[in-house]
């Protein structure tokens, strides 16, 4: 535990190179402080959809509950907004601040915000955007988190680590290892979203597992 620890303060503080591209000029906080900074009650549960880079080929071998990426941001979006019982926040994806290909195309706007003018609209007061700017290490929001959404990204092996319920909308990386939440079917997955808290506990078995998988991944695999 104390050398997974270390190891996401290592990737997500100022020791490794790539943080300084991927998450420059953030700080790690204490998620109390950071949930007052927020103005979000001690007993208000949060969720958190990850964005993917949007336009990614699917590289990894498996199967999608969504067409692509985008369908799924969309789709995953308009559940939040139907769902008023918990915080959201939808995280865009760090690495638009340097890669930056659509935002040239589109005029500087980021992906995720021009897919949720164009087909979601105004967004409700509990859900909010997480912008690449953000001055919170992604190491805080993955503590912030008692829910985080993905396809099958990164993420969800971090957040299952620190005992949080991921919630996947395909296959291909971890669902099999038992730390997650696998919908089998779009519907099912956006029933999900929409009825959280329900249905959304981990136990601490599933903990174990996450922490036992993302140890391998981010300390033995290297």
């Amino acid at each position: 535990d104390q050398e997974l620890e270390q190891n996401f303060r290592d990737r997500y503080g100022d020791v490794w190179g790539l943080s300084s591209r991927n998450q420059p000029n953030t700080k790690i906080v204490d998620p109390k402080i950071a949930r007052s900074e927020l103005e979000i009650p001690a007993d208000r549960k949060i969720g958190i959809i990850f964005s993917h880079i949007l336009y990614d080929t699917l590289f990894f071998i498996g199967e999608d509950l969504f067409p692509s990426y985008a369908d799924w941001f969309i789709e995953s979006v308009k559940a939040a907004c139907q769902n008023p019982n918990i915080e959201w926040f939808i995280k865009i994806h760090p690495s638009n601040l340097w890669r930056g290909e659509l935002e040239q195309f589109f005029g500087g706007k980021y992906e995720e915000i021009r897919l949720i003018e164009k087909y979601v609209g105004t967004l409700p007061s509990n859900v909010h955007l997480i912008y690449p700017d953000t001055p919170y290490s992604p190491y805080t929001w993955f503590q912030l988190a008692d829910y985080g959404i993905t396809v099958r990204g990164t993420s969800g092996i971090e957040l299952g680590a620190l005992g949080k319920t991921v919630i996947t909308a395909g296959s291909g990386r971890y669902e099999k290892v038992g730390f997650t939440i696998n919908p089998t079917s779009a519907e099912q997955y956006l029933n999900l979203l929409k009825a959280l808290p329900q249905g959304g506990e981990t136990s601490e078995v599933q903990r174990r597992l996450g922490v036992k998988f993302a140890y391998v991944t981010f300390c033995m695999k290297p």
